[in-house]
C-alpha cells in the first residue's frame, strides 16, 4: 500500500503516556486542608439586601455653557411676559437671566464642555490622537495655499 516513516510507530504510545500520566495527575487530589467555607458577616449581608430593594435614582442635569445661555435667554422673554403681569418680579427676572447669559459667555470662553465636539482627545483603533491633529489645515491655511497656487502661475 504505502510506507510507514519509522517515527509514525513510536508516537502513539508516547502521546498515549502523556495523556496517561495527565489523566493520573487530575485524579490525584491536590495536599493540603479542604477549603473552609466563609461565612458572611452581617454587614455583607445587610449590604446585599439592601442592594436588591430597588431605589430612584436622582440625576441632576448637567450644565453647561449653552444650557445656561438657553436659560438666560428664557428668562429674558419670561421677564418680557412679567412686565405686564408681574411688574414687581421683572428686575429680578431680568438680572438673574442677564447673570447667566453673560456667565454662560464667560464660561463658554474659560472652560471648554465635556460633551463638546471638539474637547479632549480622539481614539482610534485603540490610539490616542490629538483632535488638532484630525481636523486638517484651517480655513486660513487653506486659503494662503490656494493664493500660493495662484501666484505661482
Amino acid at each position: 500500500m504505502y510506507n510507514v516513516p519509522a517515527w509514525a510507530g513510536t508516537m502513539p504510545s508516547r502521546v498515549e503516556r502523556e495523556i496517561e500520566e495527565i489523566l493520573s495527575k487530575m485524579d490525584t487530589e491536590p495536599a493540603g486542608r479542604p477549603p473552609l467555607r466563609l461565612r458572611r458577616s452581617w454587614r455583607t449581608r445587610l449590604r446585599h439586601a439592601l442592594a436588591r430593594i430597588p431605589l430612584p435614582h436622582v440625576r441632576l442635569p448637567r450644565i453647561n455653557a449653552g444650557s445656561m445661555m438657553l436659560w438666560g435667554i428664557g428668562l429674558l422673554l419670561l421677564a418680557m411676559l412679567f412686565r405686564y403681569i408681574l411688574p414687581d418680579l421683572v428686575r429680578w427676572t431680568v438680572i438673574v437671566g442677564l447673570v447667566l447669559f453673560v456667565s454662560s459667555f464667560i464660561l463658554g470662553f474659560l472652560h471648554k464642555d465635556v460633551g463638546s465636539a471638539g474637547s479632549g482627545d480622539a481614539y482610534w483603533r485603540g490610539q490616542r490622537y490629538a483632535r488638532n491633529d484630525l481636523r486638517g489645515p484651517s480655513s486660513i491655511d487653506r486659503l494662503k495655499s490656494w493664493w500660493r497656487g495662484r501666484n505661482r502661475r
